[in-house]
């Protein structure tokens, strides 16, 4: 019993003085980005395969994390990473999620190995002779908010422009009942949804060979957490290469299935 009871103050004095970690989270006015990261209206908190992993990843170091979620509205998705950006620059937030592109900024360190990556795919009902993004004009669709930001210079050659999709399950009863031709959206989240739906028989899946989205952690360069980032990166290589992330991916996609509710305000 004495030894059992020396463990748990061994156990309770280390997670009070596990140091916490704050971190870019979802704010209430940013678009939902399923299933990396929305904000949850219900419990008011971040929800996403990113805060899983994030948790789970500084959890290893024995850290705890805090999530900072922004207020502002932005015109795009660009000008809220750079607002994020700045954020870490200024020492208000210790990690935050990069595109590629910007993880080459100066003023970051950023991990090589990514946290997160994003597929987007196009979706037509298997009647349907569309089989490339160049086969899209004159015809009806709807395009994930997410992707239609990422893929802005893509998706502007289109006529008409998509629509952007309010709910991803109603949006795929449309394209089953062939009241439109196509869908652009994530992949993981789409094909979770047609599950769901039982019509994923009926769709086809096709690569729009647009680049998938990687998403690197990164902190302040020659701040406090610069050294870390290599322990980082070699813990996010092994959760990718053990499959942890996957897994993680595939239920949190579930998750905003069940409760896309909570998520739409």
């Amino acid at each position: 019993m004495k030894h059992l009871l020396a463990a748990l103050l061994l156990f309770s004095c280390w997670t009070s003085m596990a140091e916490t970690l704050s971190v870019i989270g979802h704010g209430r006015e940013q678009q939902p980005a399923p299933p990396h990261r929305w904000y949850d209206y219900c419990e008011e908190t971040t929800k996403g395969t990113y805060p899983t992993v994030v948790n789970y990843l500084f959890k290893q170091h024995g850290y705890s994390v805090t999530y900072i979620s922004t207020v502002e509205q932005h015109p795009n998705y660009v000008s809220q990473v750079n607002s994020e950006i700045q954020l870490v620059i200024n020492e208000q937030v210790d990690f935050i999620p990069v595109p590629q592109i910007m993880a080459k900024d100066s003023r970051l360190t950023a991990t090589k190995v990514p946290l997160l990556i994003a597929n987007t795919v196009l979706i037509t009902h298997k009647n349907k002779d569309i089989y490339r993004l160049n086969e899209l004009n004159h015809r009806k669709g709807e395009i994930g908010q997410f992707s239609n930001t990422l893929h802005q210079k893509h998706i502007s050659r289109l006529t008409p422009r998509p629509k952007l999709i309010d709910n991803l399950e109603d949006a795929l009863i449309r394209l089953n009942t062939g009241k439109i031709d196509y869908i652009i959206s994530g992949e993981y989240i789409s094909v979770i949804a047609m599950r769901t739906l039982g019509i994923n028989k009926n769709l086809r899946i096709i690569d729009t060979a647009l680049p998938p989205n990687s998403f690197y952690l990164a902190t302040k360069k020659g701040g406090r957490y610069d050294s870390k980032i290599k322990e980082l990166e070699h813990s996010i290589e092994n959760m990718r290469k053990s499959g942890s992330i996957n897994r993680m991916h595939e239920s949190n996609a579930y998750s905003w299935i069940r409760n896309s509710d909570c998520a739409l305000h």
